[in-house]
Formats: structure tokens, C-alpha cells, sequence
């Protein structure tokens, strides 16, 4: 399969980003190539310093078992545009995800590090999705989402929670 890049710059601001088609083929097995088209998200501009901009977790004073709800919008270049990234990660108690450095030692005496979810379409505006807080002992922990690019990956500042007994 190859790939190449097309940029296409149209009304509306609307790009292509990548179009694969298969291998060349010999004349008695021609077909039309198949083309995949990905076509990055109109989100407009968002200031990367403001308060629309970021990821929102609910509830942060919980109990083991309870559903916590993760918001945010995906990731945006300094200018507050829309990037390309493929996955995010949401990590219970850990400054580098267990993805990444196997053995990534926990933030918090008392709590293990732990996956809580992955969000694999980015390719979007903002995303959503949900996790189960741990069985862990009554503490304060943080939990980070690490949004994964072609260029590695960034970690969001830290929601701290508080689980009661």
C-alpha cells in the first residue's frame, strides 16, 4: 500500500490529510484502487489559554466504583486550530503511562498505576468517554491524559481526586 500526502486548500478551510491506495496491480488483476480519505475536523480557532479549552473530569470527590465522566476538547496547535493526534490515555496515578515506560513508579503511596481508558477517534473536535474509579484506599490521586501524536505524546496538567472511605 502506499501513501501519500494531499493538501487541498478549498472554501471552508476543509483539508485532506492522507490517501492510501493499493499496490500496483498487473492488467489481469486491475481493479480501482481503494482510496481512504481523511478530512480534518472544521473546529475553528480556540484559544489554548482559555477556559474552553481543555479536559474536564466529574465527579473528582468520589468513592471506589463510581463513574467518572472525562470531557475535552482534542488537541489544537499554539495558533488554536485543530491537530492531528491519534489515541488519548487517561492514567490513574502516574507522571508517564505504563504505555510508555513499563514500570512507571505510582504518584501516590497506597494506589497502583492504572489505565483507566483510551479514546481512539481524535479526529474530532472534542471527545468523551468514561472510567470506574479504582478500588483503592481513601487518598488524594492525580489522574492525567496523555494525548498520543506523530510526535509523541503530551500530558495534560493533573485533575486531583479525592477518594473518600
Amino acid at each position: 500500500m502506499t501513501t501519500a500526502i494531499l493538501i487541498v486548500v478549498a472554501a471552508g478551510c476543509t483539508q485532506l490529510q492522507e490517501v492510501r491506495s493499493s499496490p500496483p496491480q498487473t492488467p489481469s488483476t486491475m481493479t480501482s484502487p481503494s482510496v481512504v480519505m481523511k478530512v480534518k475536523p472544521d473546529c475553528g480557532v480556540i484559544d489554548v489559554g482559555s477556559p474552553r479549552y481543555g479536559i474536564r473530569f466529574h465527579p473528582t470527590v468520589v468513592s471506589a466504583g463510581d463513574i467518572v465522566t472525562v470531557r475535552g476538547t482534542t488537541l489544537r496547535t499554539e495558533g488554536g486550530n485543530f491537530a492531528p493526534s491519534f489515541r488519548a490515555e487517561i492514567w490513574w496515578n502516574t507522571f508517564v503511562p505504563l504505555s510508555i515506560a513499563a514500570g512507571a513508579t505510582p504518584v501516590a503511596d497506597g494506589s497502583p498505576v492504572l489505565h483507566l481508558a483510551t479514546v481512539g477517534d481524535m479526529d474530532r473536535c472534542h471527545f468523551s468517554t468514561t472510567f470506574t474509579v479504582p478500588d483503592v484506599p481513601p487518598g488524594r490521586y492525580p489522574v492525567r491524559v496523555f494525548i498520543f501524536e506523530k510526535g509523541g505524546y503530551g500530558i495534560s496538567p493533573p485533575e486531583h481526586f479525592t477518594v473518600r472511605g
